[in-house]
């Protein structure tokens, strides 16, 4: 996942049915290191069923499951590098919404950002730093957070854009998330 021309459009991701899509976010939610891409259908049930998953471990080590969901579509850059302001002569950075909660978690928290391929350039570019090197202008990401982005593709006709390669490459794991026969949509 990152090689540098790889594009949501050209990679071929690996096809998981939502029923197993549980147990797959079950075990990415364990390593620190796992970043998951999701690419499905608008109305399939990732939302949903990201949550739901998270939920269930987190209940399983006896933990109070945490949740940010960033539709980062609606985002701006500087709602991920935060606002400058001059503090001792110096330009210091306030975070802004979900940011500041990512970087004073204490608790197992999973950022779930919504809508990945839908946000400007400017706004994919600003995420790097977050999702890879774990900081933004504003400070450190807590180490008590999990990643997982979602996305339509523009097959589907929601207003996808398209993911920059570089983002698509601070993701481990990117896959195509399918519905099962019989099981529908996630209302």
């Amino acid at each position: 996942m990152n090689s540098k021309n790889k594009t949501i459009e050209s990679s071929k991701p690996n096809t998981i049915s939502t029923a197993r899509l549980a147990d797959v976010l079950a075990d990415a939610f364990k390593s620190t290191f796992s970043k998951l891409l999701l690419v499905g259908s608008p109305g399939v049930g990732k939302t949903a069923l990201v949550i739901a998953a998270w939920n269930k471990i987190c209940e399983s080590i006896g933990g109070d499951p945490e949740v940010i969901v960033e539709n980062i579509s609606t985002a701006a850059p500087e709602d991920l590098r935060g606002l400058p302001h001059i503090v001792d002569g110096a330009a210091k950075f306030s975070p802004l919404t979900f940011i500041r909660k990512l970087t004073t978690a204490t608790k197992p928290t999973l950022c779930f950002l919504d809508d990945l391929g839908c946000a400007p350039t400017s706004v994919q570019a600003a995420l790097l730093h977050v999702i890879h090197g774990g900081h933004t202008e504003a400070g450190k990401i807590s180490p008590h957070i999990r990643f997982i982005g979602a996305t339509n593709d523009r097959t589907h006709r929601a207003g996808v854009g398209g993911i920059i390669a570089p983002l698509a490459g601070r993701f481990t794991t990117i896959l195509n998330v399918s519905p099962d026969h019989g099981y529908g949509r996630v209302s």
